[in-house]
């Protein structure tokens, strides 16, 4: 269950060398996670303004989940749900628009 998993994370580390578009970001953002990212990865997956581009060095890695600080879960998960939505990301919104697609299809 992706949702309590996240829950139980302070933060996520993704440092990759290549990712298409990872919807663990998604997952994570929704989760109102503040997320490490290699600078690898596409900007298109920061909806929220949680991604911190880092270089692949693990100096500045460590540095940076030693200074983090603890973020409002509530109003960043909020903030990323809400996110997710407008970028397309809501199951309920986008399987209405599908269901709407295919009873425009039946009416012609």
């Amino acid at each position: 269950d992706v949702p309590e998993r996240m829950q139980a994370l302070d933060m996520l580390a993704l440092p990759s060398l290549y990712e298409g578009f990872p919807n663990v970001l998604v997952e994570a953002q929704m989760s109102g996670l503040p997320i490490l990212v290699s600078d690898q990865v596409t900007r298109d997956c920061d909806m929220t303004g949680l991604l911190t581009y880092l270089p692949l060095q693990a100096d500045v890695w460590a540095e940076k989940m030693a200074c983090a600080t603890p973020v409002n879960r509530l109003t960043t998960s909020e903030k990323g749900c809400s996110a997710a939505a407008s970028h397309g990301y809501d199951v309920r919104t986008e399987a209405a628009k599908l269901r709407a697609r295919y009873e425009d299809l039946e009416r012609h």
